[in-house]
């Protein structure tokens, strides 16, 4: 839940380097205290656990609909229960992020190209144009998500933690007895947040 708010926020501070923290403040708030973020949203809703509120985060950065997460809830929300201002505020910072990287970001000469690909596909038939920009958007994210990743495992891999499987945001690797992990992991970290990554 956390590789692509992350993700997202950088590139928020990246195209928008003077206005990012009033463009996205609840993208911010929700990178810099995910628990607090979690937390609002399940005393705010009477979830039953963090698990549904990761859920909604899910919705709110695929720019899904919030209505559509509310009925997937096992515990019973009003439907007279106003959303949460922040969650419907991160949905609204993502949704504008989106426009923002899919025109004016060194993606937006891919995007037009991409669509027609993701159109083109037969899983996609009769999907709406929403629908195809959401998922060009998620292409974007990933992509800069696996160029993270690839960066950590190179960087872990110089350290002598030699990378066996990679899993979505995260990898497993190979035990080093004389490397010094925390270490490795912060120059990974590093390594991911320079700008050329």
């Amino acid at each position: 839940v956390n590789a692509h708010p992350t993700i997202m926020l950088g590139l928020a501070m990246l195209l928008r380097p003077d206005s990012w923290q009033r463009d996205v403040p609840q993208l911010a708030r929700y990178v810099a205290d995910r628990n607090g973020f979690l937390d609002a949203i399940v005393r705010w809703y009477g979830l039953a656990g963090a698990d549904f509120a990761k859920t909604a985060i899910l919705v709110a950065v695929n720019n899904g609909e919030l209505k559509y997460w509310r009925r997937k809830v096992k515990s019973p929300i009003s439907p007279l229960k106003p959303e949460l201002a922040s969650l419907a505020e991160l949905q609204r910072e993502v949704l504008w992020l989106r426009g923002v990287v899919l025109s004016e970001s060194v993606f937006a000469p891919m995007i037009d190209p991409l669509k027609d690909r993701i159109r083109s596909l037969k899983r996609n038939t009769g999907r709406s144009e929403e629908e195809i920009t959401r998922s060009a958007f998620s292409y974007v994210i990933g992509h800069l998500e696996s160029i993270a990743l690839d960066t950590a495992c190179a960087v872990l891999k110089q350290h002598g933690f030699v990378p066996t499987s990679k899993i979505y945001d995260g990898c497993l690797t190979t035990h080093n007895p004389t490397g010094d992990l925390d270490t490795a992991l912060r120059a990974a970290e590093t390594a991911v947040g320079e700008p050329d990554n």
